[in-house]
């Protein structure tokens, strides 16, 4: 994430274009196709599962209906269920906004959480969220980038319901869109230490965490073997979060700024490649040879891709579009799951 380091946002107010008017026979009220988080389900998928209007025939008729002007930035895919977006931006708030005409239902400004902002991002001097908000029946579950927070306000009005911090580690951060599941809220911790040198690195650990969605944690924090599971996919019990199985990839455990340098002192021997997975896995359903295949596919910051047998791990196959530095986002395939973009 070395991109986030002098991240450049722009001195000008930004617009979220919601482009709704399709200029067809059809009913423009009808928001019942919600897309409550970037994940959907428990599959990773990335798409409004309903929607059925907006196609390669019909995109061409396409029109600006409304305009939003937040603070700063918007990089989040808003969640819309009920006829409401929900969506961070990077001035600090969060906003719930009328889908049909863009009028404010309400915001809520991060620092009055009493809570000090990280200060890992050049220009960004408060708390922000950066990952899609995640719709857990009537409340909106929100991960903050730094510190490592996660809070749970009403979704009808803003109202904080509960917060809970997921670690205490400087430079934690918060940056994948949890997924809400019968009752419960997962999602896991990253950090930004990558930016330190290479003799102030490395002291983060990683965890992935399942929350109550109606109130604060019970449990304390657990921790299984350490360092073994660096650059896995790993398949976990949703209700013990016990390992089920792994397959360690490969790839250098820490990646940091300074070595894209390789002549640093201390730097391992190139390329120097970020091998982590940047985004969720998804979970497909494909047919090999006549036989099915319960795989799933993910896609290293590097560029590798891997898709394995989601029952034990096996690995089905690998590829590599093209090495890159710490890049490469979420695949995307086709609806019959014949071909994968990334």
């Amino acid at each position: 994430m070395c991109r986030f380091k002098g991240k450049s946002l722009s001195p000008h107010t930004l617009t979220l274009k919601l482009i709704l008017n399709l200029l067809l026979s059809c009913d423009h009220t009808n928001f019942s196709a919600g897309y409550s988080g970037v994940l959907l389900f428990l599959k990773g998928m990335r798409f409004a599962e309903g929607e059925t209007k907006i196609s390669p025939e019909t995109v061409r008729n396409l029109q600006l209906k409304w305009e939003f002007y937040a603070g700063r930035d918007i990089t989040a895919t808003p969640a819309i269920v009920d006829g409401t977006l929900y969506f961070p931006s990077w001035n600090g708030y969060v906003y719930a906004v009328n889908a049909l005409d863009g009028s404010l239902i309400w915001n809520l400004d991060l620092k009055e959480l009493g809570l000090n902002a990280s200060g890992f991002v050049s220009n960004v001097n408060t708390m922000v969220a950066t990952a899609t908000p995640t719709i857990a029946d009537d409340l909106v579950i929100i991960g903050i980038c730094g510190p490592a927070l996660v809070i749970a306000v009403e979704r009808s009005s803003g109202k904080l319901v509960w917060s809970t911090k997921l670690d205490s580690h400087a430079l934690v951060v918060i940056m994948m869109s949890g997924t809400y599941h019968k009752g419960y809220f997962y999602v896991g911790t990253s950090s930004l230490e990558e930016e330190l040198s290479i003799e102030q690195c490395c002291t983060f650990r990683g965890s992935f965490v399942k929350l109550d969605a109606r109130s604060e944690p019970t449990h304390p924090d657990e921790c299984i073997e350490p360092d073994i599971h660096s650059e896995s996919i790993l398949a976990l019990d949703l209700d013990t979060g016990k390992i089920k199985w792994y397959l360690q990839i490969g790839g250098y455990d820490v990646w940091f700024c300074a070595c894209r340098n390789l002549s640093t002192l201390g730097c391992l021997p190139g390329p120097s490649l970020d091998a982590d997975f940047g985004e969720a896995p998804m979970m497909l359903n494909v047919f090999v040879n006549g036989t099915k295949l319960n795989i799933v596919v993910a896609v290293q910051k590097s560029g590798f891709a891997w898709a394995l047998d989601r029952d034990n791990g096996t690995l089905i196959w690998s590829t590599v579009s093209k090495l890159d530095l710490n890049f490469t986002k979420h695949p995307s395939f086709n609806l019959d799951n014949s071909y994968m973009y990334f």
